[in-house]
């Protein structure tokens, strides 16, 4: 009993960032007269469903729950269309299901991708209507029509919020044991952010670009990867990110993370 709960400490920091253990895409779709599509696609593994399940049982005898179910019950896949900001309309979800676990795929339209707001940070689904979320690092997007268009994506600004210092943190340590069991906990976790235009990219400054899909990734963090080495994980656990934000000052060290560095990603297309 104290190894779990020794392991919901460390996990709490990282929970906040994957509620739910989860894997979240989300991919903006912009066509040339600045309108579009966002598809967001939620999944909760079919591991921590087991792994909560498991938890409430020793402390009572309540049934299992199936969270899926539980947030379509209560509107989620509608009520995430405010959470791209404004003017972005619920046209459909599905319920969808994995070899990881199950979820939803949620279908948002809008006319002006300038009122596009997009959370670097997962939603958090338990979230009561009208509660914020509790990390705000939002991308802004910048459009102007023409043959080519232009897109302009701008980064989230990094601030230190109120209850934040410059103060170094002391690191956690992390026993082989507990290690283990945030791994076997986290690795099907994977996070990516997207934006598609539609049209033939002709010139942009993303570090993450497939032309071939019209597609650049703002963000990816592959807990799959990331586990795979796992002293490599286990400083990431002892850094104690926060937030994505946090996590930037790992990239190009940990395997399995991807993020834009370019303050204003510029995307051309015809």
């Amino acid at each position: 009993m104290k190894n779990k709960k020794a392991l919901l400490w460390l996990l709490i920091p990282l929970l906040l960032i994957f509620t739910n253990c989860i894997q979240v895409n989300t991919k903006v779709i912009v066509n040339k007269d600045g309108s579009g599509t966002i598809e967001y696609t939620y999944i909760i593994s079919d591991n921590f469903v087991a792994f909560m399940n498991k938890m409430s049982k020793e402390k009572s005898d309540k049934p299992d729950v199936d969270l899926v179910d539980q947030m379509i019950a209560e509107g989620i896949p509608q009520k995430a269309a405010a959470y791209f900001g404004e003017g972005v309309t619920f046209v459909s979800y599905e319920k969808i299901s994995t070899d990881v676990g199950k979820g939803f795929k949620g279908i948002y339209s809008f006319a002006d991708i300038g009122k596009v707001t997009l959370n670097q940070n997962p939603m958090n689904p338990d979230a009561k209507e009208g509660q914020s979320q509790d990390l705000k690092e939002y991308y802004h997007f910048q459009f102007q029509p023409g043959n080519p268009a232009t897109l302009v994506i701008i980064q989230p600004k990094k601030e230190l919020s109120k209850d934040q210092d410059s103060t170094p943190q002391k690191e956690a340590e992390i026993s082989d044991d507990t290690l283990e069991m945030i791994i076997n906990l986290y690795k099907d976790m994977k996070i990516s952010m997207q934006v598609t235009v539609n049209g033939a990219i002709t010139e942009t400054n993303a570090r993450y670009v497939d032309k071939a899909a019209s597609t650049v990734t703002l963000l990816e963090i592959d807990f799959g990867k990331l586990t795979e080495d796992k002293e490599g994980f286990k400083a990431l656990m002892k850094k104690n990110p926060k937030s994505i934000g946090e996590m930037e000052k790992m990239l190009g060290k940990t395997p399995g993370l991807k993020m834009e560095l370019a303050e204003k990603v510029r995307v051309k297309f015809d």
